[in-house]
């Protein structure tokens, strides 16, 4: 599957979230995504949250706790706005 495709994919499924692009959370959670689904597919490994982590934060030169920080927030950002929303999940 090309990568647009996935990134496409997951942005349209976060913002289905309600999780607002202004929230740093918000790319690096696409970012995540896109890249666990491109490695599952294309490389045929099974998805590994502490390598995807690891690999977003040293894209973006921060460290992980950084990244799972600003993910955590926009999450309970967007679940604090809008619980129904994960009502469904």
């Amino acid at each position: 599957m090309n990568i647009i495709i996935i990134e496409t994919k997951a942005t349209e499924f976060v913002h289905s979230l309600n999780i607002h692009s202004n929230l740093a959370g918000c790319k690096y959670l696409i970012k995540a995504i896109t890249f666990g689904v491109d490695s599952a597919i294309n490389q045929h490994i099974q998805f590994d949250y502490k390598s995807t982590i690891a690999n977003v934060a040293e894209e973006y030169s921060l460290n992980v706790k950084q990244i799972e920080s600003n993910i955590r927030r926009a999450i309970d950002s967007s679940y604090t706005h809008y619980p129904d929303v994960y009502k469904n999940i």
